[in-house]
């Protein structure tokens, strides 16, 4: 009688943690809401979770893979940016996406006003509304620790203390990891 073993060999990801020290229990019910069912929120995503309703926000952000133009964005697929939402880059103003054309590895994004011109590179933010001096649509205060599929009923698991590489959670600016707890700590080494 054989065992029969077989090996089967998988590509892991980019490791996103330097240390974990302590995960939040039992995980999170994935609010759903202006995503696409079946797409993925990779690890070290950004995420604003409620401990008293056990429910995470995921939050959207991009980054340009080229140069745009006043009304035209050109960001790496990934973001979650979905027609109607607001984006802000580069401090402008936040204006309403009016369409979204992959194009190879980048969407063509099309604003309905101008939000100027941006360089290749530039963290694109979601935002609560249209206009200047606006706040960010989702406050994260968590990292997920894993790859979700994102669908309806879908669990994430949050780090509460740790390390991550910064250059490998989700695109972010200072400004908006800010508001993430001392307790998880951003690594700038690769």
């Amino acid at each position: 009688m054989s065992l029969n073993l077989k090996k089967t060999v998988m590509a892991a990801g980019t490791v996103v943690w330097k240390k974990i020290l302590e995960v939040f229990d039992g995980g999170f019910t994935l609010e759903t809401d202006g995503f696409v069912d079946g797409t993925v929120l990779p690890e070290g995503s950004l995420l604003k979770i409620n401990e008293a309703t056990r429910k995470a926000t995921p939050v959207k952000t991009g980054v340009t893979g080229k140069t745009g133009t006043a009304k035209n964005l050109y960001v790496v697929q990934g973001h979650h940016f979905q027609v109607g939402d607001y984006i802000v880059a580069d401090g402008a103003t936040a204006v309403a996406i009016k369409s979204i054309s992959p194009t190879g590895e980048l969407d063509h994004i099309v604003t309905a006003t101008g939000i100027g011109a941006t360089a290749t590179g530039a963290i694109v933010l979601n935002s609560a509304t249209g206009g200047t001096g606006v706040a960010f649509k989702t406050v994260p205060n968590a990292i997920s620790l894993f790859d979700t599929k994102i669908e309806a009923g879908a669990s994430v698991a949050a780090v509460r203390r740790g390390t991550a590489y910064s250059r490998r959670i989700q695109a972010h600016t200072a400004g908006l990891v800010s508001t993430i707890p001392a307790t998880i700590q951003l690594s700038d080494s690769f």
